[in-house]
C-alpha cells in the first residue's frame, strides 16, 4: 500500500529539513506494519537520528507551516505540525534503566539499537520515503505467519514494561493464530503478576483493544491459560467464551458483557478499571436485559419510552438478533415525551389512571411521528375524557 500524497508530502518536508544537517528519518511502528498488511494506517510517526533539540530547532518556523512542540521530549519525541497535520518524530534511542513501566533513555544515530529496544518484531520495522523496508528482526516474517514475537529474550521485554503482556494478547487479536509460542507462554505466566502495579485505565484501555480484534476469542483464551486475566481483574471467561468466538459479534461492549456474570460484578471491574460512565451505562443495560426477547417492535416502544439506541444496539448484537441491531444502529435520536405524570395530575387525576393516561398519549405521540407538543396532547386527552 501506497502513503496517501499528503502523507508523502509531509514526510519529504520532513526528510528535507533534516537531511540539512545530515540526520535520516523514517517511518517507524504501527503504520509501517499496517502499511505491509496493505492496512490504512489510523497515524504516522516517525523516527530519526537527529537529537531531539534539533528537531525543536528545525521545525520551529511559523513562516514555513511548521510548528514544534515538546511533547514527550525527555524520552526523545517531538511533536512537529505540518500545515495543521501533527506528526510525532522520535530520535532513536537505548534504554539505559527500566523499572517494570517506564524507561530512562539514551539517544543514539544506531537505527537497529533502536529497533532492538521495541516490543515486538512486527513494531520494529522502518520505511524510508522510498518505500525501503528495513525489518531489522524479520516482522514480515512473522507477519506472514501471524505471529506475535518479543524482539529478543520475552522475559526482559516484559520485565521493562509489563504492559508489553496486555500489548501481546492486543496484537495476537488482531493478526494472531490459533497458538502461542511455549517460550513466550511460559514468559508470561512467570510474569504476570507485574500486571498488578499496571494502572486500571490503562488495563481498560488494552482490553478494549484486545475484545475489538477479530481473533479476539484465542487471545482471551491464552489470557485466561496463562492467568493474565487474574491478575488485571476480569471474571474467568468460562460461560461467555462461547459469545465471544462468534466473528459477526463485531461489539466489544457486547463481548466483554458476556464475560461478566451480574451487576455486581461489573461494579467490581469498574473499580479496578476506572473506565467512563458512557460504557458503564452500556454495560449495565445489557447485562441487565440480555435475556430479553428483542424485535423492532420492541425496540420503537423503548426508545420511545427513553432508552439509549446505543444500548439497544449493543443488547441486539449480543443476543444476535441483527435486524433489531441495524434499526437501533439508524434510529434517529427522538425528542423526549413532552408529558409527565404531574401534568395528569394537574387535571385532577390520580393513581392508575395516571398512568394509563400516559399510556394513551404515548401512543398518539409516537403515531404523530413524535411532532405533537405538550398542549396539543393535554388537549387530545381533555377530549376523551
Amino acid at each position: 500500500m501506497e502513503l496517501p500524497e499528503n502523507v508523502r508530502r509531509d514526510f519529504r518536508s520532513i526528510r528535507d529539513a533534516l537531511a540539512r544537517d545530515n540526520h535520516d528519518v523514517r517511518l517507524v511502528g504501527g503504520s509501517v506494519r499496517d502499511l505491509v498488511m496493505e492496512t490504512a494506517p489510523k497515524d504516522y510517526d516517525f523516527a530519526t537520528t537527529a537529537p531531539p533539540e534539533r528537531v525543536m530547532k528545525t521545525f520551529s518556523n511559523y513562516a514555513l507551516n511548521f510548528e514544534a512542540h515538546p511533547t514527550g521530549i525527555q524520552h526523545g519525541t517531538v511533536t512537529v505540525v505540518i500545515r495543521g497535520t501533527p506528526y510525532e518524530v522520535t530520535t532513536l534511542r537505548v534504554d539505559k534503566k527500566t523499572d517494570g513501566r517506564r524507561a530512562e533513555v539514551e539517544f543514539t544515530d544506531d537505527w537497529q539499537a533502536d529497533a532492538a529496544r521495541r516490543d515486538f518484531t512486527i513494531n520494529a520495522m522502518y520505511m524510508d520515503l522510498d518505500g525501503r523496508i528495513y525489518d531489522y528482526y524479520n516482522g514480515r516474517q512473522d507477519l506472514a505467519r501471524r505471529e506475535v514475537r518479543f524482539v529478543g529474550d520475552p522475559v526482559d521485554r516484559i520485565r521493562e514494561d509489563y504492559l508489553r503482556i496486555l500489548r501481546f494478547f492486543r496484537f495476537h487479536s488482531l493478526i494472531g493464530n490459533a497458538n502461542v509460542l511455549p517460550v513466550i507462554e511460559d514468559a508470561i505466566v512467570k510474569n504476570a503478576e507485574g500486571l498488578k502495579g499496571i494502572s486500571g485505565e490503562r488495563i481498560w484501555s488494552e482490553l478494549t483493544k484486545t475484545l475489538s480484534g477479530p481473533n479476539r476469542y484465542w487471545a482471551l483464551k491464552w489470557m485466561n491459560q496463562t492467568r493474565v486475566t487474574d491478575h488485571i481483574g476480569l471474571p474467568t471467561p468460562v460461560e461467555g467464551m462461547f459469545y465471544v468466538s462468534e466473528a459477526k459479534n463485531s461489539s466489544w461492549i457486547a463481548a466483554l458483557a458476556a464475560l461478566i456474570r451480574d451487576v455486581k460484578t461489573l461494579e467490581v471491574c469498574r473499580n479496578r478499571w476506572k473506565f467512563d460512565n458512557a460504557s458503564y451505562g452500556i454495560l449495565r443495560y445489557v447485562i441487565e436485559n440480555r435475556r430479553e426477547r428483542t424485535s423492532v417492535d420492541w425496540a420503537k416502544a423503548a426508545i420511545v419510552n427513553g432508552v439509549n439506541p446505543t444500548h439497544l444496539y449493543h443488547l441486539a448484537v449480543f443476543v444476535g438478533d441483527w435486524e433489531t441491531a441495524e434499526y437501533a444502529k439508524s434510529s434517529p435520536p427522538i425528542p423526549k415525551f413532552p408529558v409527565n405524570g404531574n401534568d395528569i395530575k394537574a387535571i385532577g387525576m390520580s393513581g392508575k389512571a395516571i398512568g394509563e393516561s400516559l399510556d394513551f398519549l404515548r401512543d398518539i405521540w409516537v403515531k404523530s411521528g413524535y411532532n405533537m407538543d405538550k398542549t396539543e396532547l393535554m388537549s387530545k386527552l381533555v377530549v376523551a375524557l
